[in-house]
């Protein structure tokens, strides 16, 4: 008994440690909104080489990108949007080659009925907020940006008019509309809103204002601090 241990351990193979660098594990699946495109990392080796991936499950499109990429499907399903260092990529789904656009400081999807605006600011150019529709690829840029922040399927903007006026807008990219929420001598600060932005909260002339559509045009003031607040 003795003597067939000792064979066995004998004749059992040695690990090969150079396999641990070809070991693979993967990481971060997302999946379009219908269900057909997949993405997702492939790690080779001890977290040492990363690998993208964008799928087709209903088919044999495949595309491989090197290094650890967010990947961000719009929620028509059209294309997938992603970052490399400072270059923004829109890839329509199914082809292989993207659309890509330098010097991108960062962006965001707005979702929308008939699909998604793509917005995306630039280095040396961080007062103009840039969009591209991805229904019909149609784009517009907003000058004199100071922020914005995305409201529902709107966006709320704050323009600088001169050096001492500045607006406050309610945006809708899909049907080509805005609305004026405030004007006034200082930027509108601390901006808030109800869940189905219907009322928007902000600060602004040491003043707090609410603008609530249903009940007035126009912002109503709420409550004047003192001079020695901020």
């Amino acid at each position: 008994m003795v003597s067939q241990v000792l064979l066995c351990l004998a004749q059992k193979k040695v690990l090969d440690t150079t396999a641990i660098a070809k070991w693979q594990s993967v990481d971060g699946g997302k999946i379009s909104g219908n269900g057909n495109w997949v993405s997702y990392q492939v790690i080779t080796g001890n977290h040492a080489q990363f690998n993208t991936i964008i799928k087709s499950l209903s088919g044999r499109n495949e595309i491989e990108l090197p290094g650890s990429v967010d990947i961000s499907f719009t929620t028509d399903s059209r294309y997938a949007v992603f970052k490399e260092g400072n270059k923004l990529n829109i890839l329509k789904l199914g082809e292989q080659s993207p659309k890509s656009i330098s010097d991108v400081n960062s962006f965001d999807l707005l979702h929308t009925g008939s699909g998604d605006f793509i917005l995306y600011t630039k280095s040396g150019r961080s007062n103009d907020l840039y969009s591209i529709a991805s229904d019909n690829g149609s784009e517009k840029t907003y000058h004199e940006v100071i922020n914005y922040r995305i409201l529902g399927q709107s966006l709320l903007i704050t323009f600088k008019k001169s050096d001492d006026s500045y607006e406050l807008q309610q945006i809708y990219p899909e049907r080509s509309k805005s609305k004026l929420i405030y004007a006034g001598m200082s930027v509108p600060e601390n901006i808030s809103s109800s869940n189905d932005g219907t009322k928007i909260l902000f600060k602004s002339q040491n003043k707090l204002w609410l603008f609530n559509e249903a009940e007035n045009p126009k912002p109503v003031q709420l409550h004047l601090f003192s001079k020695f607040c901020t």
